[in-house]
């Protein structure tokens, strides 16, 4: 199931759920995943639903190329005053999905 919100994307399957969008300024993508993931989590607190900031990754997806060309790109997120972990890969329904999609 797909959900689009206004800045991003929301994609949920049983009870994982992935939030993603595509841009080409970080500040700006930075920026909207943060509002997004603020509204997701406060949407979650008033249904009584829990959030685990622990099992929560972000994961910049690019070129081979343009991660080369940026070895410290990395996205800061929050989850209240925990900051969301940075992967280089991830397992998503069963399957690894890595930042340059190899």
């Amino acid at each position: 199931m797909v959900f689009e919100t206004e800045t991003s994307s929301i994609t949920q399957y049983a009870d994982d759920s992935s939030l993603h969008k595509s841009d080409t300024d970080i500040e700006r993508f930075q920026n909207c995943l943060q509002l997004n993931l603020n509204s997701v989590i406060n949407w979650c607190n008033i249904n009584n639903m829990s959030f685990n900031p622990n099992k929560t990754k972000c994961m910049i997806v690019a070129s081979k190329r343009k991660l080369n060309r940026n070895n410290d790109l990395k996205l800061n997120l929050l989850i209240g005053d925990d900051e969301i972990q940075n992967v280089t890969a991830h397992k998503i329904l069963g399957i690894y999905v890595d930042n340059k999609l190899t």
